[in-house]
């Protein structure tokens, strides 16, 4: 049973945590986008422990699913969401 909210759809959730752990699969893939046949992670740590693992990419290649790497946070951007908070 997950931990933190699963943002990816739960077949996949549910492989990837057979796969390694849930705890990695929750860590790693909460706050994802799954659409279309890609993956974004939330963020650069979990794209980096994704595609190092042998285990997590055998499970997205099962799924016919591309890992995408996310884009970095910059000061523009930084600005951007705080400008929308306001």
């Amino acid at each position: 049973m997950p931990k933190l909210p699963v943002t990816v759809d739960y077949d996949f959730y549910a492989a990837m945590a057979a796969a390694t752990s849930a705890e990695y699969a929750d860590s790693y893939l909460s706050g994802a986008e799954l659409y279309r046949g890609k993956l974004l992670p939330r963020t650069h740590i979990a794209w980096e422990r994704l595609k190092d693992s042998t285990a997590a990419m055998g499970v997205i290649r099962k799924h016919g699913v591309t890992l995408r790497e996310p884009p970095y946070f910059t000061a523009d951007r930084m600005d951007q969401l705080q400008g929308r908070a306001a």
